[in-house]
């Protein structure tokens, strides 16, 4: 469904709010003799090679099957991984791990310092074009070898210094620095393996995994089945040996599964039978650092008119999402989640539909005369159902017409980093590390997750100043001024909601403690 028409808004929210055959409570929930978790995934990844991979759809994966130096707890606090202690040195400088000396990778070989200065490397290699290269930058000599500026990477402040030893020399003091090690793009490699088979290192029977699983098979846009890493050793003893990740992209049809009794762990839910399905004892709800955003294509006319762009943020009542989803979901002011520094509910343009039709034509805009603006989205239900709010607000409340793209989320997420042609796409940002630069800084004008490379030095020099501040005062003030120029001046995109997630679990599956960060780890669930 390439695109729908405002007019048939009404109908629509009929069609997809409509009744689907669903569980009473007190139906028996499914249940398995299996020793195999089966758990809903919700597309193709892009890719499983950890330097190149940049969605949450591959993400998801990846972190079930690989483990960086630390890790992220339910309460957002750092664990050791594959590290077990790491320092700063007194001026936040240069920072120091030490690995544990008792992991493996599945093939039994030892894990090594120099695996991390092998991926460190890669993932900065200008030939990979990696999106997240950027995440490395504050390392000394990082972002000049990325260009290539610097062809000698022993320039670079990555260094091995004995195989249980990594430190890393900074540009300037960063007291949160250590959090980016744990975002996947940061885990280790065997440059041996990606030698030898070259780009099918990554297919099952070649890939090499340090995590609690490895990659058993591979049924391209159908499942994956992982099975145990007999040489981790940092889960606790499961009865679980291997999960299947069933690739399904339509929540309703996700949805019937797991009522049929072919999932057992299903995150994400249908949000028009939310209401349905929380009385179940099966039911979940858990908080998401994550920020549904209405991002501006500020390199194609006419959006690349900022008076349009305000206009647009202006004309959009953010108070109809709370309408249409209920508690799920709360009305977004500021880019960053709540509960992080620099949240502020006084944050970006305020709804105001005469403001809106003055910045309009300040702009020199004739809304009879514009072409239907653009619109992307991805396939699941409540991401429609938004698009549509929009497209009905700027046609009622300016006149603008709104085209609606549909996609499912593997092409969803190809168009998005690939093309240029929309004006406008419903995005969502999650948090990578726990840290608020991780909202700010995919914006910057050298970021490779700027999709579309809006850029302003302003911003960049406050997003750079900022993470040198260790005063928690100064920061979120810089933060206040950072979001002023992303949302207010230049309105490179528009917080929309911020997001939680619903989803049905088994109550035969015990030990998920899932955190803000939905990487819904799976090695401790057991029967």
């Amino acid at each position: 469904m390439e695109s729908l028409n405002w007019q048939n808004f009404s109908v629509f929210l009929l069609l997809v709010l409509a009744p689907i055959n669903w569980v009473q409570a007190d139906t028996k929930i499914p249940s398995t003799t299996s020793s195999v978790l089966r758990v809903r995934a919700f597309a193709e990844p892009q890719t499983l090679d950890w330097n190149k991979a940049s969605t949450w759809v591959e993400g998801f994966v990846i972190r079930n099957l690989m483990e960086g130096l630390i890790g992220v707890d339910s309460k957002l606090k750092p664990i050791p991984l594959c590290a077990k202690s790491w320092e700063f040195s007194a001026d936040n400088q240069t920072l120091t791990f030490t690995l544990n000396d008792n992991r493996k990778w599945s093939d039994g070989v030892p894990l090594k310092a120099q695996h991390f200065v092998d991926s460190w490397q890669r993932l900065l290699s200008p030939s990979l074009k990696a999106k997240y290269a950027s995440i490395l930058f504050d390392i000394e000599g990082a972002e000049n070898y990325n260009k290539g500026e610097i062809t000698d990477f022993k320039k670079v402040g990555i260094k091995a210094l004995d195989d249980l030893t990594l430190q890393i020399h900074l540009k300037a003091p960063i007291a949160h620095w250590f959090w980016i090690t744990s975002f996947y793009a940061t885990y280790p490699i065997r440059k041996d393996l990606i030698s030898k088979y070259d780009l099918d290192w990554t297919s099952a029977g070649n890939l090499v995994t340090n995590g609690a699983f490895a990659l058993e098979q591979h049924d391209f846009g159908h499942k994956m089945l992982l099975t145990r890493n007999k040489f981790y050793t940092l889960a606790s003893k499961p009865n679980i040996e291997k999960v299947e990740l069933a690739m399904i992209p339509d929540d309703s049809i996700a949805l019937k599964s797991y009522q049929a009794g072919q999932l057992d762990f299903l995150a994400k839910i249908p949000s028009s039978q939310r209401n349905r399905l929380k009385t179940r004892p099966d039911f979940h709800t858990w908080s998401d650092l994550r920020t549904i955003h209405l991002r501006m294509n500020t390199a194609k006319n006419p959006v690349s008119n900022v008076k349009l762009r305000q206009a647009i943020a202006q004309a959009i009542d953010h108070s109809k999402i709370s309408k249409f989803f209920g508690d799920a979901f709360i009305p977004a002011t500021a880019f960053v989640a709540p509960n992080m520094m620099g949240y502020s509910k006084k944050a970006g343009p305020k709804f105001n539909i005469e403001a809106a039709k003055q910045s309009l034509k300040l702009g020199g805009f004739d809304p009879t005369k514009l072409p239907p603006l653009d619109l992307l989205t991805i396939s699941f239900d409540d991401q429609i159902i938004l698009a549509q709010l929009i497209q009905d607000e700027l046609k009622k409340n300016l006149g603008l017409n709104v085209k609606i793209h549909i996609l499912e989320p593997k092409r969803y997420y190809s168009a998005a980093l690939a093309h240029q042609e929309y004006d406008m796409q419903i995005n969502f940002w999650g948090a990578d590390f726990p840290d608020p630069d991780n909202f700010f800084s995919v914006f910057t004008s050298n970021s490779g997750l700027n999709r579309y490379h809006w850029s302003n030095p302003k911003y960049d020099k406050l997003v750079v100043e900022a993470r040198s501040v260790s005063d928690p005062r100064g920061r979120a003030e810089l933060y206040q001024k950072i979001q002023h120029i992303l949302l207010e001046e230049e309105v490179a995109t528009i917080p929309l909601y911020y997001g939680s997630i619903d989803g049905l679990i088994s109550p035969r599956v015990k030990g998920f403690t899932p955190g803000p960060m939905s990487w819904w780890s799976l090695k401790d669930l057991r029967w």
